[in-house]
């Protein structure tokens, strides 16, 4: 990373390209089109060729957020996104940037590799599994799914600089604040990101794209090179929840007694200047602190009227109904997950799980796989590096995947009851082997073994190969061509010796050297029943 040679002028003196240069550029993309040239990508501005600093193309003011189109709605001259303010200090934002940050989190990150059969192997020793898990000297693994999930809700833009050994290897991960990094791109739109500004301190640095992995939610039709906010659309919502939180604490302040206005009792009558100042101090002292609820006795005829609205004619509850509701449609998780009022009101254990795993499925997991994707392209396919030239950062691992490790989330996990009565039933009618049953309930098995099948016609334990026998030929042991045999005749002794042989087997091969082993050899004492 490079300081840049000249400095950037300041925000508040942006100046708009001249006739001249605008007639110029578009003249060059005439010509390339004339030619039959790739058409230059959209935007005006975004480099450092002229010196100019456009806030539409390529960046935005200093301390704004980059939320591109958002805040500013049609019929209304309100900037939301200006009054809505701070979105990591709305409580309404933070519940599902908590959520979203813990969970990522949660899952470890991993890498696998395709082996010759097209099964994923794990890759045990990976450096940038050890550089995922320690992206750098301050944070953890943790940490950077937490700096993820606030610039991803908030902004839709999470940047993380790579930090390069003398060997050009990445040995280091900082993520960037969304509100400080702004794509660059040629006048001529030749390319559609040449490098990246980093503003801090009020100095900007050039940082070489290959040196930037850029997520992005989606894209912003304002700019195309920047993720658009997935809360600019509520940003309304947003604000209002803020208001009603300020109005209760201001009520609150005043120990819940709303404002009064007091008037004159009758025409006639007035009240001094003096004596307004006193009423209203007699009544503060009274009504508010330590004083509050004692009897306030007023010496003239003066009437109070209540300002505005009660708390209860108010219905503060029901107002941010609406912005919980519509924050959750945006993020895609429940209400009941974030734990907000209204969801509490019919809440039962069974909906959270399944709401839990809406929000793994519509929010946590498709995050995890643009992360992984983003991960993969930047870290371990080539890339055209500023130099022209195509590298890796990490040599021979062009076909390592990386993925996120979720089977220990127990909200996504079939129900063991219903896993085990599944499988189980698939292995008593015969459909799966019982090796495969065994390992879909993550049992032990041999491979021998268990590999076999169960003849639900009476016919026992069978393999493969006799299963594609007419049931009719089966050995001893299999099916019989119409039925099971019936008690006591040779066929039905046949096929009941047959099991017990197996499940001799079986005792003998999970369980040697214990009693279980030699069960079934066992002879009935004197005192057993017939």
């Amino acid at each position: 990373m490079e300081i840049l040679a000249s400095p950037k002028p300041q925000p508040t003196k942006q100046r708009k390209p001249n006739l001249l240069i605008r007639t110029g550029v578009r003249a060059a993309n005439a010509f390339a089109a004339w030619k039959g040239e790739r058409p230059p990508f959209p935007g005006l501005g975004g480099g450092w060729g002229t010196g100019l600093w456009d806030s539409t193309a390529g960046g935005y003011p200093l301390g704004s957020m980059s939320l591109g189109w958002a805040g500013q709605f049609t019929n209304t001259n309100l900037d939301y996104r200006q009054l809505a303010g701070d979105l990591s200090q709305s409580s309404l934002v933070m519940a599902a940037v908590n959520w979203l940050g813990l969970t990522l989190g949660e899952t470890p990150f991993q890498l696998k590799q395709k082996r010759k059969d097209g099964k994923d192997e794990l890759v045990e020793e990976h450096p940038l599994a050890t550089l995922f898990e320690q992206p750098n000297e301050i944070y953890t693994d943790r940490d950077l799914m937490m700096a993820f999930a606030i610039n991803w809700l908030i902004d839709g833009n999470v940047f993380w600089y790579k930090v390069r050994s003398n060997r050009d290897i990445p040995i280091e991960i900082w993520p960037l604040p969304y509100f400080s990094v702004y794509p660059r791109w040629p006048m001529d739109g030749s390319e559609f990101i040449s490098h990246y500004d980093y503003q801090v301190n009020g100095r900007y640095y050039r940082i070489e794209k290959e040196d930037m992995v850029h997520f992005r939610f989606g894209y912003d039709p304002q700019n195309l090179r920047r993720g658009l906010s997935p809360l600019g659309s509520v940003l309304r919502e947003i604000y209002s929840d803020n208001q009603t939180s300020n109005w209760a604490a201001a009520l609150m302040r005043n120990h819940g007694v709303p404002p009064l206005l007091l008037t004159p009792e009758g025409e006639t009558n007035t009240i001094s200047d003096d004596d307004v100042k006193i009423i209203k101090r007699d009544i503060q002292d009274k009504t508010t602190g330590d004083e509050r609820g004692k009897v306030v006795v007023l010496t003239g005829p003066v009437k109070a009227t209540l300002l505005g609205f009660k708390p209860d004619e108010l219905d503060l509850g029901a107002i941010r109904n609406v912005p919980e509701e519509r924050l959750c449609a945006v993020t895609r998780i429940p209400m009941i997950v974030l734990g907000f009022a209204q969801s509490a009101q019919q809440p039962t254990y069974s909906n959270y799980e399944t709401a839990v795993r809406i929000a793994y499925t519509g929010c946590s997991i498709p995050a995890q796989k643009i992360i992984c994707r983003k991960i993969d392209n930047s870290f371990l396919k080539p890339q055209k590096r500023s130099d022209g030239r195509m590298r890796v950062d990490f040599e021979g691992s062009e076909d390592i995947r990386s993925s996120f490790d979720l089977s220990n989330v127990r909200e996504l996990q079939d129900d063991q009851d219903k896993l085990f009565r599944r499988w189980g039933l698939a292995y008593m009618q015969g459909i799966a082997k019982r090796k495969t049953a065994l390992s879909a309930t993550s049992q032990e098995f041999d491979e021998q073994l268990d590999d076999v099948y169960f003849e639900p016609r009476g016919g026992g334990i069978v393999s493969e190969s006799q299963r594609d026998i007419p049931s009719g030929d089966l050995p001893t042991g299999g099916a019989p061509a119409a039925g099971p045999p019936k008690k006591g005749t040779k066929a039905a002794r046949a096929a009941t010796e047959a099991e017990i042989e197996d499940v001799r087997r079986f005792l003998k091969k999970r369980a040697p050297g214990t009693p279980l082993a030699g069960l079934l050899d066992a002879k009935p004492n004197g005192n057993a029943r017939a």
